[in-house]
C-alpha cells in the first residue's frame, strides 16, 4: 500500500518496561543493535523516528500519538 505515509517509531531508552535503565533485563547494546537492524532492514520510503524515551514513557506515547494525528492529517488532505 501507501509506504510515503508510512512511520516506524521506537523508544531508545527501554523497549519495554523491563529493558529500561533500572529494570530487570537493561540491555542497551542489545537495543541498540535492534534499532540499527531494524533502520536498516526499512525502506527509505518508511521514515524511521527514534524517541529519546522508554517504551512506556509519557514522551514516547506523546510522541507516537502526535505522529498519527499528523498522519491521519495528511491522508484527510
Amino acid at each position: 500500500r501507501d509506504r510515503d505515509n508510512t512511520v516506524v517509531m521506537a523508544p531508545n531508552r527501554g523497549l519495554s518496561s523491563y529493558s529500561v535503565p533500572g529494570g530487570a533485563l537493561v540491555d542497551p547494546e542489545a537495543d541498540r543493535a535492534l534499532l540499527d537492524a531494524l533502520r536498516g532492514a526499512l525502506p527509505e520510503s518508511v521514515t524511521f523516528v527514534e524517541v529519546d524515551a522508554g517504551a512506556e514513557d509519557p514522551a514516547f506515547v506523546d510522541a507516537a500519538v502526535d505522529q498519527l494525528i499528523s498522519l491521519i492529517g495528511a491522508s484527510a488532505k
